[in-house]
């Protein structure tokens, strides 16, 4: 994350997330998530400065959660929500 920080590449980064929590339908029924019964998980996330898809690809495979036996990263851009 320091290579990333010194490019200025970093904005929010490698911040973890709890393995629990909840999880809100839309009819507002509120569950517990239950770590153990995923088959995926999301353990924590970053927000990289890139102009566009694949800058942002190639600054992601210099990520060290790429280094964990089974370390995925999944790339997607923020989407921007209109004002109202």
């Amino acid at each position: 994350m320091g290579a990333l920080q010194a490019k200025d590449q970093l904005g929010t980064g490698g911040s973890p997330l709890h393995t629990a929590g909840k999880n809100i339908s839309n009819d507002g029924v509120v569950t517990d998530i239950a770590a153990s019964e995923l088959k995926e998980l999301i353990t924590g996330y970053s927000i990289i400065k890139a102009s566009n898809i694949e800058d942002a690809i190639m600054i992601a495979k210099d990520c060290p959660a790429l280094d964990a036996p089974s370390g995925d990263i999944e790339v997607r851009e923020v989407m921007q929500l209109p004002n109202d």
